[in-house]
């Protein structure tokens, strides 16, 4: 990792520093709210009331310096800078496609190309030039879908709290803004929840980035039991659930997590979901040449939405390297989404953004 540490030019030691006994060491400042900041700053003989500067100055003015926070005494500061250290990631390498697109590599713990440490973050701006970040939430996947090049990784660890949020102000700040977050990078997010949703209570708060969480979605590839526990999180954050069929045994050949979680019981948390929340669910259905988009699964999939508050979004297959599936011709794709649209299911078709730089949907996979 790369930290900002004490910068002894930057002080004027013209004062005596008070002694700290009672000063107890917190890590990753960036991943606590106002509140939280405040009970440690009054433990630490701080005034509390410095907790919502601080947490402006990281995460509005977006400093990583305890000694740029002008409006804080600089007693106070060098007591910030024992108690509390501000670590940010080192961007190894930036691509950009010639639609827009941008990919950062993003290294956690400095250890050049160590998977341990590295995920890929997307900056993707469509046609009005609405800028959206697409973030990772885990250092590779363990659900191994097959038509996924994250999935070929394997699984290495979840990322905290603090290095979801770094991915989303580092994009923010290197593109002067950001309109939307999607959590559809690298790993499942419902699986890594707890730091997803402290993640989006710090970006959406309003002395930070003060991202609307109507602009925020959260994708994933269907776990119940995360769904139903999804409901009960107040902000009115959106969810896409990688669908891609709606034949079970088709999905469970491409998606092992159908497996253990198959249609049957994945629909009906959906179905719960969107009764209790009013929300309207996203299915995002890759097509897959000569697999999923045939007669029967354009009817299975119209049969599954009848009825329920969804969106399609149909997106063509995005090929990872060595992989044995191709996307459905442009013909097909129009062909699906008209028989959708024709039988009353809302319906868009997703045009992929930065395959130039294997930056595009299912081609992350953390590579120097």
């Amino acid at each position: 990792m790369y930290l900002f540490p004490l910068k002894k030019q930057r002080i004027s030691l013209n004062f005596k520093i008070p002694p700290l006994p009672a000063i107890i060491v917190y890590m990753n400042i960036n991943s606590l709210l106002p509140e939280e900041i405040k009970q440690i700053l009054e433990k630490n003989n701080i005034k509390g009331y410095r907790a919502n500067q601080i947490f402006n100055w990281l995460h509005k003015q977006l400093v990583t310096d305890f000694f740029l926070m002008t409006n804080i005494s600089k007693e106070e500061r060098v007591k910030l800078s024992q108690i509390f250290e501000i670590v940010v990631p080192e961007i190894k390498k930036v691509q950009k496609a010639s639609d827009g697109t941008k990919k950062y590599l993003v290294d956690f713990e400095g250890q050049g190309s160590s998977a341990k440490g590295q995920v890929e973050t997307v900056l993707i701006k469509n046609t009005s030039k609405r800028k959206t970040v697409c973030v990772s939430t885990q250092v590779g996947c363990p659900l191994s879908c097959k038509f996924c090049a994250t999935g070929r990784m394997g699984f290495k660890r979840n990322l905290s709290a603090d290095e979801i949020i770094a991915q989303i102000e580092l994009v923010y700040k290197q593109n002067h803004g950001i309109e939307n977050v999607v959590f559809m990078g690298m790993g499942e997010p419902l699986l890594n929840l707890d730091n997803v949703l402290k993640a989006i209570d710090i970006i959406n708060h309003q002395k930070g980035l003060n991202i609307g969480a109507r602009k925020i979605t959260i994708s994933t590839a269907g776990i119940p039991q995360k769904i139903e526990k999804l409901i009960e999180y107040p902000k009115q954050v959106r969810l896409a659930v990688s669908l891609n069929s709606a034949i079970q045994k088709k999905r469970k050949d491409i998606m092992p997590i159908a497996k253990k979680y198959p249609l049957h019981q994945l629909i009906p948390a959906i179905k719960e979901y969107i009764d209790q929340t009013g929300r309207r669910v996203t299915f995002e259905y890759i097509l897959i040449k000569d697999f999923n988009d045939l007669d029967e699964d354009v009817g299975a999939l119209w049969e599954l939405c009848r009825g329920l508050n969804v969106n399609v979004n149909l997106i063509p297959l995005n090929p990872a390297p060595k992989s044995r599936y191709e996307p459905s011709s442009k013909k097909i794709q129009e062909w699906f989404q008209q028989q959708l649209q024709g039988n009353d299911i809302n319906t868009l078709y997703r045009k992929s953004r930065g395959g130039q730089i294997n930056a595009a949907c299912g081609q992350l996979a953390g590579n120097d």
